[in-house]
């Protein structure tokens, strides 16, 4: 019985770890990617289409059009408008902030990779030459969680095959531990990792905010959802790495009794 509770314990770690981050991915972006209905001509995920289109590495404009429209434009194409959000009937009060806040952090993303001053930091030329299907990837997905996710997936089945092929139960009970404790570690880093990030996108937002002509009723509608976006995500993670470390401990106290 014991045993069987230790492996339930195990079973859940291994689908928070290999699923559930994927509810908080990347400081939303992925979200961004894949946003909710909004009031705007376009999604976020022009922006996307347009660094595909303009080699990733070209910069955009940004145009207060009157007091009730802004548009985004890329340099390169005359102006042709990429983003346009109509800003009329309070459109800065309801669900659409979320589109606005989600478009601005791809754009300052994007800049932190493709911009010069980005390149002057180190930023491999291969970012800048690979393909549309390899930069969503990159939006979407962490590297570092792959590797957490993949050395995880890799400990524990060896751990189950030298288990059967030795005959000895107790190895896998003693081995699968250290790999869920190795693994939470590399776990809190990525979350360490995703948190710098995160604020360092919602800095660009404003900023950007700032570039496009926000005025500080509209900016201070962005800064407080960008506040609660962030208090979001360092609750809901810190309860899930919290949660996981409980869980085991408690397969730990399972197996130590079998």
């Amino acid at each position: 019985m014991n045993i069987m509770m230790g492996i339930v314990y195990y079973v859940i770690i291994a689908w928070l770890i290999l699923k559930g981050p994927d509810h908080f991915n990347r400081s939303e972006i992925k979200k961004t990617y894949q946003p909710r209905d909004d009031e705007s001509v376009h999604t976020p995920q022009e922006v996307i289409k347009m660094y595909e289109a303009g080699n990733m590495n070209k910069a955009m404009a940004y145009q207060l059009i009157d007091q009730q429209t802004f548009m985004v434009f890329h340099k390169m194409l005359d102006k042709e408008p990429l983003l346009v959000y109509e800003m009329a009937n309070g459109f800065f009060n309801r669900h659409s902030i979320s589109n606005v806040a989600h478009t601005l952090k791809i754009i300052g993303y994007c800049h932190i990779i493709f911009t010069p001053h980005g390149l002057e930091k180190g930023t491999p030329q291969s970012m800048i030459r690979m393909g549309p299907a390899l930069f969503r990837n990159k939006m979407t997905k962490s590297v570092f969680l792959g590797i957490t996710r993949r050395m995880f997936v890799f400990l524990s089945l060896f751990t189950v095959i030298a288990a059967i092929l030795a005959g000895d139960l107790m190895f896998a009970l003693e081995f699968l531990p250290f790999v869920l404790i190795l693994t939470l570690i590399s776990y809190t880093v990525y979350i360490l990792r995703e948190l710098w990030l995160y604020i360092r996108q919602n800095r660009f937002s404003l900023k950007t905010a700032g570039e496009m002509g926000f005025d500080m009723d509209d900016a201070d509608y962005l800064r407080r959802y960008l506040r609660k976006s962030l208090f979001r995500f360092i609750v809901l993670q810190f309860i899930l790495t919290i949660f996981m470390f409980v869980l085991t401990l408690w397969m730990l106290v399972a197996f130590n009794a079998s």
